[in-house]
């Protein structure tokens, strides 16, 4: 027969739909995460795809609110997928440009185990005074490094326009990367007994990331594009001075006829006022 008992059948106009167009998007959610599958292979009526990337780009293109979903996320994390993999469509882009903060939080403390080899021009930490491994295990060491692949605080700020005044919230929470620190034996479940260093159990988690920040950059970024509360925000947290607030308005918005209705370059202007 060609009808099912749910209406759904195998018919000459039907049997080359692709079954996945028929489920709703709980239940495709429902199959990629129990599936432990980030190809999502089934999606395609091909089967298989050569690339991750070009996989979830067409499954997220298709299904958009499920790129949105922090819950996915939580989940796809929870089984180990790597955060950086998939392109533009991975997990490490999608917290950022669906502002996960919650998912953002938990990925921040992620870490790896990362062998260091003695004598090596490989990945020798930046900072010279820090060069002893964190943990041996036989007779390889291994440093405890972060998930996420960049090493400049800076770079994530411009990357994913964290100066935009909807971007506040993410900001300060990439603002304590210095902060984060891990319990090698409670956090990384490592035996005392391969401590490199044993009174040496806790480590900043991004002791190698390059943690300057430019503000004047930032806050002529932030007035060219009318962004009046992170505006606000750095100029209460830096002291500029009239000087300095006056260059930046003037490289932000070099002719002042097009700053009338740019709140930022506005309420610049007003805080240099106070200041006099």
């Amino acid at each position: 027969s060609n009808s099912t008992e749910n209406g759904i059948g195998i018919t000459p106009e039907n049997k080359n739909i692709n079954s996945f167009d028929i489920l709703d998007e709980y239940l495709l959610e429902n199959i990629f995460i129990l599936s432990e599958n980030p190809r999502i292979s089934g999606v395609s009526k091909g089967n298989v795809y050569s690339r991750i990337e070009l996989a979830q780009s067409i499954f997220y293109s298709k299904y958009p609110r499920i790129a949105k979903k922090e819950e996915l996320v939580f989940e796809l994390m929870k089984k180990g997928i790597d955060i950086n993999q998939g392109g533009k469509n991975s997990i490490y882009k999608r917290v950022f440009k669906y502002r996960m903060n919650d998912a953002l939080r938990i990925m921040l403390r992620m870490f790896k185990k990362e062998e260091i080899i003695p004598n090596s021009r490989g990945p020798i930490p930046l900072i010279p005074d820090i060069k002893q491994p964190d943990l041996f295990n036989v007779s390889k060491n291994y440093m405890i490094k972060p998930m996420i692949k960049e090493t400049s605080i800076m770079n994530i700020i411009n990357e994913y326009e964290l100066y935009r005044d909807e971007n506040i919230e993410t900001l300060l929470i990439i603002l304590e990367l210095e902060k984060i620190k891990l319990d090698l034996v409670v956090d990384c479940s490592i035996p005392e007994k391969n401590l490199f260093l044993i009174f040496n159990k806790k480590v900043s988690l991004y002791r190698f990331m390059n943690m300057t920040i430019n503000f004047d950059e930032l806050v002529c970024k932030a007035i060219e594009k009318d962004q009046p509360e992170f505006t606000r925000y750095i100029l209460e947290f830096k002291e500029y001075s009239k000087a300095e607030l006056n260059g930046f308005l003037k490289k932000a918005i070099p002719d002042y006829k097009f700053a009338s209705n740019n709140k930022a370059y506005n309420n610049t202007l007003s805080f240099i006022f106070k200041l006099s």
